[in-house]
């Protein structure tokens, strides 16, 4: 299977998984290469509804330093269909969900979802491109990143950011610390090294909780690491461990947001660690 493969059918069958009452949501939900806005409507014309068609749209733009390829962009069309009114289309009725909710079906399961351990979906943009008076189509495109790291680090064997953080792990660079010394009459300066010291370790991200109580939780958590002073060992999802690392300043970044659909709470953050051992 190609990489192309792979995204497109994991997300279809997070789509195809999507219940209501015990029953599939969608009576169509496949994969489609996308040859342009017009032929992707044309091809939904030929589909029983509720549809959705994923399409791998096309590859980010290679960062010429880092010479390696960008993350894939994927679009969704959902299509909301009925017979009897514009509004029902639009909000469903009795008989049939409308594209208003589909579409926001479709974006709690794909938002922030893991893709075959690898790869995380980050929502770019939502929009209606094709309404009638029967049929209602509103486009999503996502983006496929595949970020170094995909779970929480640790310190002192503890997720102290929580399970669902989104965080990277920036490590400085180290130095070592060491004592110089001299004899009286012999030639010479020694030098007997102590170990690391200085290096700053930086968690940057996101935490992520159920509710405010919850992240207020976790934010008290890490500041009360940062008040003991306690040296603990840092360890990253990569599998780097550093030993001797003290919490040593913790910054929120910006306002606490709210997910528009399933409520959860989110805040930006640095945390930072120095190893004053190792």
């Amino acid at each position: 299977m190609s990489e192309f493969a792979d995204i497109e059918g994991a997300m279809v069958t997070l789509i195809e998984e999507i219940e209501d009452g015990g029953a599939g949501v969608f009576a169509t939900v496949q994969g489609w290469a996308s040859a342009g806005r017009n032929a992707t409507l044309a091809a939904l014309e030929r589909l029983v509804k509720p549809a959705a068609l994923v399409m791998v749209e096309r590859r980010e733009q290679s960062v010429a330093s880092e010479a390696v390829p960008g993350d894939p962009q994927v679009g969704v069309v959902v299509a909301g269909s009925n017979l009897r009114s514009p509004e029902a289309a639009r909000l469903g009725a009795a008989d049939g969900h409308g594209a208003y909710e589909l579409a926001s079906k479709v974006t709690a399961v794909l938002d922030g979802a893991i893709l075959a351990d690898v790869r995380r979906l980050r929502s770019i943009s939502e929009q209606i491109i094709a309404a009638d008076e029967r049929t209602v189509v509103i486009e999503q495109r996502w983006l496929a990143e595949r970020p170094a790291e995909l779970s929480a680090p640790t310190y002192g064997g503890e997720t102290i950011a929580g399970s669902e953080a989104v965080v990277s792990v920036h490590v400085n660079s180290g130095r070592a610390s060491a004592v110089e010394f001299g004899f009286p009459g012999v030639d010479g300066v020694y030098r007997h090294t102590v170990g690391m010291r200085e290096r700053t370790i930086r968690w940057s991200g996101q935490l992520r909780a159920t509710s405010h109580s919850s992240l207020i939780a976790l934010e008290t958590t890490i500041e009360g690491l940062v008040e003991a002073g306690r040296a603990d060992t840092v360890a990253d999802s990569i599998g780097r461990t550093y030993v001797g690392c003290v919490a040593l300043e913790f910054r929120r970044d910006g306002p606490r947001r709210i997910h528009p659909l399933r409520g959860t709470v989110s805040q930006n953050f640095q945390l930072d660690f120095v190893q004053v051992a190792g």
